[in-house]
């Protein structure tokens, strides 16, 4: 049986979160002269996540996206199926729309993981690749976000 090597980004991931939080909560404060909740957003996300949860919900939706990915025959290059899934769900656990993990991975879960971004021919270097890939696309996002009611037509 071919190991794997174990993938780890939580001291990274963790850092970027904090700072995402800080930056998230200091906007909110500006925008309004009650002080802000430090552990979420103005539209009720909690942005105190990071660490082994977030790293577990990670997991799950990548081995998601890319079973879904597989099962319906899709030609997308399974690295940019990573970055989208990574880049959706933190954006939407940073908008409120998704609320963050609270439980850590299991060792069958991080098997599961590594199985399917082996399968998908993803190497670890790649997934670190495209998990900072993900990241800066939600930096940029929550720098220049799109105005309300923007309609985007992402059809070819």
């Amino acid at each position: 049986m071919l190991a794997i090597p174990s993938i780890s980004i939580g001291s990274g991931l963790t850092q970027f979160l904090q700072g995402i939080a800080k930056q998230k909560t200091s906007q909110a404060a500006a925008k309004v002269s009650a002080p802000a909740n430090a552990g979420s957003t103005a539209a009720g996300g909690n942005l105190q996540v990071g660490g082994p949860a977030l790293f577990s919900q990670i997991q799950q939706t990548v081995i998601t996206a890319l079973q879904k990915a597989k099962a319906s025959g899709s030609t997308k290059d399974p690295n940019q199926i990573v970055e989208d899934s990574i880049a959706s769900l933190l954006k939407n656990i940073f908008s409120g729309k998704s609320p963050a993990a609270t439980a850590s991975s299991t060792p069958a879960t991080q098997q599961a993981f590594q199985s399917e971004l082996q399968s998908a021919g993803i190497t670890p270097l790649q997934f670190q690749s495209d998990f900072n890939a993900a990241v800066q696309d939600v930096q940029n996002d929550l720098a220049h976000p799109l105005p309300t009611g923007t309609t985007l037509d992402v059809t070819g």
